[in-house]
């Protein structure tokens, strides 16, 4: 959609794109606020059945009002193109933060389908309104950390008779065949809440287990299986799975609707109390079919510790257990030995009922025995060693702690003792004769002593970012993962919440480096220029840049032909080659230290690192990593 203009609004940049609609970020500027603009495209907008649809769709979810769904501000037609404006969820995709970052905690994977379940349940219950397109890609986290889910573009409401409001779409497969229920994948054309109920379950597997059901075969494959196999039972991956969040999972994805929770009511009911580690509700009439996930008999020739029970106080009896007597260390080298010491007198030990109370006994009575030999040594010297000690006393030291009077020892130098510092080691007032000091050296013999190395100044990282998470984020920033960054600001942080909302709309804001080398191939547009790919050098026209894909006269001694090109496997070294020269905002510049981050140029980030703003320190501190 580029030149595409809108009265009242400013076009930003596009966001998303479906087989239907088309979504751009814009600015709304009567309000001065970030919103999405959802268009019909303009192949289905003379068609008056998918207008419709499109209108009651999101009429229906206007008036819904939860968590999990954006809010939609205006419903209105340009050049009888019909639109849909609403809240824009700026924010990175469960499948992103899975595919970053592996499986989510269990506990956050069913608040997050908590959330999306409630959305759903609220559209069920007003207009019998079905997604039939959830999956992982669809629900972004918000810079609040609350998921919604973005996209209702293959939604539809179904009919008093249990028919769907769609008639072009019947006896058709409508969805992501990994994540599509069973009834889907027949192409059936009564469906009610309970397709939605089994996709959430393949979401929800996919948070806890980091695997999408079915992987590694072509859509008609999956779509078969989704009918008739398994997948694994989520104890595979997960050995501490709570028996209650497996016995969610399995039946949110029975594979005979009726097998299923009936309504939205009943699996949130569950969800919320696999949440607490309760055990679920019992069911009246057990299923008859079988769940897409595999039974927890398959695990029998694995050894699996049992789940983990809920917190409870635990007994500590106050017995001294018998202990088993700890491996002696090796001995550290050594000076000589001293001439050994008289035997000690044999000590009778004494034994304790309470363990912590006995130890600290023994360290209370040998706290007090040094106090007293402390005494006994200061009392010795404060009355002119009456004890007649050959040495005096190690603790003399002591007196500069306690303001003692100087005495008149004199070092050979003729200053007072008193008015040297002391060290806090042993050190006896004793005049040792010394050795005459060396002839002097000739300067020019002597080389000078080598310059300490400069250690550059570690860059000031924020105090508003805990210490674990930025480490993270600083790791994750030197490999050029900007979703991965993204994510890892995405959930709840214990800081102060301005500033991680200033943190997370900052990494929003960064430009992806390819896309910005796709603005850098469109501009080029028309002329010749020589870029590496796959590991050669070719000679190229760019004609079109958009959507990730570079078409191109790919020229040879021959003559030319039409090539598309993937941006994303151009090199490092060549996406770099693509940025802006000058960048004008704190954002792109990030953009530009991400990239060259990614191509190992940390020598080259420091430049661009000031210009970031809020980052700068994130940047600076991933640049002085070591490779």
């Amino acid at each position: 959609m580029s030149g595409f203009t809108l009265s009242g609004f400013q076009i930003l940049a596009p966001l998303r794109q479906t087989s239907k609609t088309t979504t751009v970020k814009a600015v709304q500027t009567s309000l001065e606020r970030t919103v999405a603009i959802t268009f019909l495209r303009p192949e289905f907008a003379h068609d008056p059945k998918e207008t419709r649809r499109f209108l009651s769709v999101a009429r229906v979810c206007a008036q819904i009002k939860a968590d999990g769904l954006p809010q939609i501000y205006d419903i209105s037609t340009h050049d009888d193109q019909p639109y849909i404006v609403m809240e824009e969820v700026d924010g990175i995709s469960i499948a992103d933060i899975v595919g970053q970052n592996g499986p989510l905690p269990v506990a956050l994977s069913v608040r997050v389908a908590i959330t999306i379940g409630e959305a759903l349940h609220h559209a069920w219950l007003q207009n019998h309104l079905i997604h039939r397109n959830l999956k992982p890609s669809e629900i972004r986290i918000d810079a609040r950390g609350t998921p919604k889910l973005t996209d209702f573009g293959r939604a539809t409401v179904i009919r008093p008779d249990g028919s769907i409001d769609d008639d072009d779409a019947a006896g058709i497969v409508i969805g992501t065949p990994n994540f599509l229920s069973p009834e889907q994948a027949q192409g059936r054309a009564n469906l009610d809440c309970r397709a939605d109920i089994y996709a959430l379950g393949a979401t929800l597997y996919y948070m806890i287990t980091g695997r999408i059901p079915f992987p590694d075969s072509d859509p008609e494959t999956v779509i078969q299986k989704q009918l008739t196999e398994q997948i694994l039972h989520p104890r595979t991956y997960r050995h501490d799975l709570p028996a209650s969040v497996c016995g969610l999972l399995t039946r949110l994805m029975m594979k005979v609707p009726e097998d299923r929770y009936a309504d939205w009511a009943e699996a949130l009911g569950d969800m919320h109390l696999a949440l607490k580690n309760q055990p679920l509700h019992r069911r009246e009439t057990p299923p008859t079919g079988i769940s897409t996930i595999a039974s927890a008999s398959s695990l029998a020739n694995t050894k699996l510790p049992p789940a983990p029970e809920l917190p409870q106080l635990r007994k500590v009896s106050c017995e001294t257990p018998n202990r088993v007597p700890a491996a002696t260390p090796a001995p550290r080298p050594t000076a000589p030995p001293a001439p050994p010491a008289p035997p000690a007198p044999p000590v009778t030990p004494v034994t304790f009922r309470n363990k912590e109370s006995g130890r600290s006994h023994l360290v209370r009575s040998s706290l007090w025995l040094l106090l007293g030999i402390w005494l006994v040594l200061l009392g010795n010297d404060r009355l002119n060693n009456p004890l007649d000690l050959t040495l005096p006393s190690p603790l003399l030291p002591l007196d500069d702690w306690f303001g003692t009077p100087p005495d008149n020892t004199v070092h050979e130098t003729g200053t007072p003792v008193s008015a040297q510092p002391r060290p806090i080691s042993a050190t006896p007032l004793v005049t040792i004769p010394t050795r005459p000091p060396p002839p002097p050296v000739a300067a020019a013999t002597t080389p000078p002593p080598p310059a300490p190395p400069v250690v550059p100044e570690k860059p000031r990282l924020s105090q508003t970012i805990p210490s674990d998470v930025s480490t993270r984020v600083i790791a994750s920033l030197a490999q050029g993962d900007l979703a991965g960054t993204r994510a890892l600001l995405a959930v709840n942080i214990p800081m102060d919440p301005t500033q991680l909302a200033a943190y997370r709309s900052a990494l929003s804001a960064i430009p992806d480096p390819l896309q910005l080398a796709e603005q850098s191939l469109q501009a080029a547009k028309g002329k010749e220029m020589t870029i590496q790919y796959m590991g050669k050098d070719r000679t190229i026209i760019p004609r079109r840049a958009e959507n990730g894909e570079l078409e191109a006269d790919f020229v040879t001694a021959d003559g030319s032909r039409r090539i598309i090109l993937k941006i994303a496997k151009f090199t490092s070294e060549e996406i770099i080659k693509l940025l802006p020269a000058q960048p004008d905002t704190p954002a792109t510049h990030a953009a530009v230290c991400l990239a060259l981050l990614k191509a190992n140029h940390k020598e080259e980030v420091a430049a661009q690192a000031r210009a970031c703003g809020i980052l700068a320190p994130l940047f600076e501190a991933a640049a002085a990593l070591p490779p």
